[in-house]
């Protein structure tokens, strides 16, 4: 309110043309605004006089309407006359605001403005557009989503008469996103049914686009302004601006995304086969019309309640969900292999989202992108989102191939490593000697993939103090390793590292250090000093220095890969508070 009365009256010369124009998505109050600054500030005025825009070919209609209501002398029989003359009473006794509400056809801009372009004319625009260019000459105030303290005061006082927990209050914001005409219709309905609690109610806002209270519940309750409220018709405005096929298929593809999360782009050019040019004038269009908003990082997100509204509209394009799924079951693959989990994260809010709808429609790749979106988890060490991530990815993959192929292998394979960090030690070997067996009976015992499992149950054996079984599993793996992919391949510095760990546990330290010291120069050839597969080796040499009574080697060791480890994880990952654990006791 202040900013626009700033804007509006605060001009001290005269002469100066004003125009200003409140701008952002349907649902958040322009026109409730406009209207509350008419009230407050209308005073300053010698008329405060509204246009409905919606359809600017009717801007002579308006015009002439006004004049009618003023009750004019001698106003003429026919509009051009009575625009005429309203017209020029405004300019000749001014100032006066004109309210041009629901302004959205940005290509009929210089018409519009020319026409009323006048120092005693005050112009204020209520418009989803925020596309306006600078030469219209309007100053945009974008108009954003309530706040949770906003939403919660909003609703306590839209729903005084009823009791209801601020936690309820709080939980029926986040769903409906903070968007005022949500939270307005949420509570007329709550409010002509006493009886019904918000639980109750969110189960029944599910689909929120089918649920009365969006759909003009009481028609006998209009709206002051007179504005519909259908929430779907609201968007719909927006939608129906949409003409370019592109620009609607990223629309909708946007719908399968996490909701108030940055969108890469590189999902909507991979998805849509489009090149960055195509890409940003979609874009354009959308952040234009309010259907997609920028992020603080200058990425495109999609509101909650437009990402459910596009997604019942791409309901009958089944191809838009599967080209989704299938592109980022790549682009996730594609950041896990950098082995660098910062790489995962502008995916990461995306995955699990994609993964529920590629599951819900039966889509194949929903195994994938919920192994993928496992083995982020564990690459950071959520080790129970991981082995829920992978339990979901099996019961998919088995439904899908049957229990006893390779692909089903992998999913238990990766549910035994997790369980494995978890400690349940039956568990994993269950799992490790189920996906041997797959794996021996479809691709032989000399298979690279093979050693994998090998290596995996090497490792469950020597946690549950089977040593000397572990040392044969990991000379087993390293020899498959070395026949299939040559000495110098990074698998051999995994299964180097594992056989130099037990070696160290069976009091062979000599025999560990040349192993874990092998694993090292492999890793630093094959990716470089700043590596966290690196660090890793860095770690075991620092462990085994630690043995070998070496507190100056291991402290270079470990300092080493803390530097490496700080650079990728998160600071307050398990590895990085080992190390600093590691460190401390070596200075006392």
């Amino acid at each position: 309110m202040k900013k626009l009365a700033e804007s509006l009256l605060g001009a001290s010369n005269t002469g100066v043309v004003i125009n200003q124009a409140i701008t952002g998505m349907g649902g958040l109050g322009k026109t409730q605004l406009a209207v509350e600054f008419a009230y407050r500030y209308g005073r300053f005025y010698r008329g405060v006089h509204w246009l409905d825009l919606a359809d600017p070919s009717l801007l002579d209609s308006e015009i002439a309407q006004c004049g009618a209501q003023m009750s004019l002398a001698n106003f003429p029989a026919d509009q051009p006359s009575q625009v005429v003359l309203t017209l020029n009473t405004w300019k000749a006794d001014g100032p006066r605001l004109l309210v041009l509400d629901n302004f959205e056809a940005v290509e009929q801009v210089n018409n519009v403005l020319t026409r009323l372009r006048h120092s005693s004319l005050h112009l204020l625009v209520t418009s989803r557009r925020t596309d306006w260019t600078p030469a219209s000459g309007l100053r945009p105030l974008p108009l954003e989503l309530f706040t949770p303290q906003e939403s919660l005061a909003f609703l306590r006082k839209a729903i005084e008469g009823r009791n209801d927990k601020d936690d309820d209050l709080k939980t029926l914001a986040e769903r409906l996103g903070h968007l005022p005409l949500a939270l307005e219709l949420a509570s007329r309905y709550l409010n002509g049914h006493a009886r019904l609690t918000i639980t109750e109610y969110l189960t029944q806002l599910q689909r929120a686009f089918d649920h009365s209270s969006m759909r003009d519940w009481r028609k006998d309750h209009p709206a002051a302004t007179q504005h519909d409220l259908d929430l779907g018709h609201t968007f719909a405005l927006s939608w129906e601006a949409v003409k370019d096929e592109t620009t609607q298929k990223m629309f909708l593809t946007a719908g399968y995304l996490a909701p108030n999360s940055a969108i890469p782009l590189e999902i909507f050019e991979k998805a849509l086969e489009i090149t960055s040019e195509t890409c940003d004038e979609a874009l354009d269009t959308l952040y234009g019309l309010g259907l997609l908003r920028r992020s603080e990082d200058d990425q495109p997100t999609i509101h909650p309640l437009l990402a459910e509204y596009a997604r019942g509209l791409a309901k009958e394009k089944k191809e838009i969900l599967e080209n989704l799924a299938d592109v980022l079951v790549t682009l996730s693959k594609e950041a896990l292999d950098t082995g660098l989990p910062l790489s995962f994260i502008p995916l990461r809010s995306h995955i699990p989202v994609i993964a529920s709808y590629a599951e819900e429609a039966g889509l194949q790749d929903a195994g994938a992108l919920w192994n993928n979106y496992g083995a982020h988890l564990d690459d950071i060490a959520d080790y129970s989102g991981a082995r829920a991530a992978y339990e979901r990815a099996l019961k998919i993959d088995e439904a899908n191939f049957g229990p006893d192929q390779p692909e089903v292998a992998f999913g238990v394979n990766n549910l035994g490593r997790v369980m494995l960090e978890l400690d349940d030690l039956p568990g994993a070997r269950t799992m490790f000697e189920r996906a041997l067996k797959i794996l021996e009976k479809e691709l032989g015992e000399e298979h690279p993939n093979v050693a994998t499992l090998v290596n995996n149950l090497g490792g469950v054996m020597q946690a549950m103090g089977d040593l000397p079984g572990a040392r044969a599993a990991y000379e087993r793996a390293l020899k498959i390793d070395e026949a299939n992919v040559g000495p110098d391949h990074p698998d051999i510095a995994n299964d180097t590292n594992n056989l130099g760990g037990v070696m160290q546990a069976l009091g062979d330290l000599p025999g560990a250090r040349t192993m874990f010291e092998r694993a090292l120069k492999i890793r630093e050839k094959a990716f470089g000093n700043e590596h966290p597969d690196v660090a890793q080796s860095l770690w075991w040499l620092g462990v085994l220095a630690i043995d070998e009574d070496n507190k100056r080697t291991a402290k270079n060791h470990f300092e080493r890969a803390l530097n490496i480890f700080q650079k990728f994880l998160p600071y307050d990952h398990s590895r990085i508070k080992n190390l600093r654990s590691y460190l401390d006791l070596l200075e006392k």
